[in-house]
């Protein structure tokens, strides 16, 4: 039994959970801000609003009033197999397999301060947000059908709510060294504890599991911003590693048909955790008014991630894929472009943006390579009163590769996902007119 819950808690600490499932890390591809969002994520080198404190702490100098920023996010995913036949001499058997899934939380908050002394311009922003998100819920459904004669099916079906996470609390600070480069940095201490929850069914079995985690320590994100022309931004960030405490509580209950618990099992652990560095490299354009592009390219070393004494697997452990496939953990490249378009409007200003990337996966396909999954995304910004803006966003994801397929035989199987992402944003400048407003707004395209 102690055996059969570790397996079944590895299973648990992936997403979206089943061990013939190659779960879909695109979470870990940190994004975090509508506007970021909805120009496809490439905001290294603009990082003009809150969410810098992520993309590129240096540019919260950009903001020159008070400011409060809060994003909202909404994801709905889905996964399926083709369907599997397996013909022998006396049985046809087939296999099927769906997942999904629906993601609803605060995706950033923050409020930032800009201060003057001595001739130097400067910000401070504190924010909250979660780094690896949770709170999702969802289901998976694997069914295997054997006909010999009798038809027999086993399902095998998952529900859960909750994902493995943590909260981060930020603080920032940036300073603008002259009219041409400015600096920030923004730590990163992480709290709280997230946690997730699974009720499977397969009949005529019913158990339920529950992990808790916490992982513990504080990192730093290092931003520089370079503006050498007025048509043009360059940006860099770096994001240090982490190596910390992660402790965790597992439960296990087996339960009759009728719900009542026959067993119980409770195990707990305090491994030491690695989560990698990255780093992104970021240009923004300006070739006429009123029209801004973008291009981000980032590097995550997944490579580096890593969990070592943990419960009582191997010293070392790759996380957060664990170790349930053959292949190494692979770095993460992401490539992002977007485009924006200001229209001025009497007292308003709106905003139309687009935006695509191509985020690449810790694992790799039945071809040894690596998943990516296609982003293009829609957005609008409007400042509706002097001191208010609204933004929203939406992203089709998307993703098709070849997988090995249920059945023992050498044959292939296409894998695909599919998401819809929505964010929403506020922001709220504070003593400010609406001359000033527009003016400020405007200027990173002009």
């Amino acid at each position: 039994m102690r055996r059969r819950a570790l397996l079944l808690l590895l299973w648990a600490l992936q997403f979206p959970l089943l061990a013939k499932f190659k779960p879909l890390y695109n979470f870990y591809n940190y994004a975090y801000g509508t506007r970021a969002f909805s120009l496809g994520n490439a905001f290294t080198a603009v990082a003009d609003d809150l969410s810098a404190v992520f993309w590129n702490p240096a540019g919260i100098t950009q903001i020159r009033t008070p400011e409060f920023y809060l994003s909202y996010k909404t994801m709905d995913q889905s996964q399926d197999y083709d369907l599997q036949v397996r013909e022998t001499a006396t049985s046809r058997d087939t296999y099927t397999y769906t997942y999904s899934a629906v993601l609803n939380q605060i995706d950033f908050f923050s409020v930032a301060v800009p201060v003057g002394f001595w001739n130097v311009r400067g910000s401070f922003a504190l924010s909250y947000y979660r780094y690896i998100p949770y709170g999702a819920k969802g289901m998976s459904l694997s069914a295997l059908s054997i006909s010999a004669g009798t038809e027999a099916i086993y399902r095998r079906q998952v529900r859960f709510y909750g994902s493995d996470g943590c909260d981060v609390l930020a603080f920032s600070v940036a300073t603008a060294l002259n009219p041409y480069v400015s600096v920030g940095i923004t730590l990163q201490q992480f709290f709280n504890t997230g946690s997730i929850t699974l009720i499977h069914d397969t009949a005529p079995k019913l158990y339920d599991e529950q992990l808790t985690d916490k992982i513990e320590g504080r990192t730093f994100v290092f931003g520089i911003l370079f503006h050498p022309f007025d048509f043009m931004s360059l940006g860099f960030a770096y994001h240090t590693r982490l190596h910390n405490r992660l402790d965790t509580v597992y439960l296990y209950r087996e339960l009759d048909e009728y719900g009542q618990e026959i067993s119980k099992y409770t195990s707990t652990c305090v491994a030491d955790i690695f989560l990698p560095a990255h780093y992104s490299l970021g240009m923004r354009l300006q070739p006429l008014k009123g029209l801004g592009l973008s291009a981000d390219f980032s590097r995550i070393a997944w490579s580096q991630g890593r969990i070592d004494n943990y419960y009582d697997k191997p010293p070392q452990l790759p996380f957060p894929r664990l170790d349930d496939y053959a292949f190494s953990q692979r770095d993460v490249e992401n490539r992002r472009c977007g485009a924006e378009i200001a229209l001025p409007f009497k007292k308003m200003v709106f905003f139309l943006r687009g935006g695509y990337s191509a985020d690449r996966q810790l694992y790799v396909d039945n071809n040894d390579r690596q998943v990516k999954v296609n982003g293009y995304t829609l957005g609008l910004g409007a400042t509706v009163s002097p001191s208010l803006t609204l933004e929203v966003g939406f992203q089709r994801q998307s993703s098709v590769w070849p997988e090995t397929g249920y059945f023992v035989d050498g044959r292939q199987v296409q894998s695909r996902y599919r998401a819809n992402v929505f964010s929403f944003a506020i922001i709220y400048d504070f003593h400010i007119t609406g001359g000033e407003k527009n003016k400020s707004t405007l200027h990173h395209l002009h």
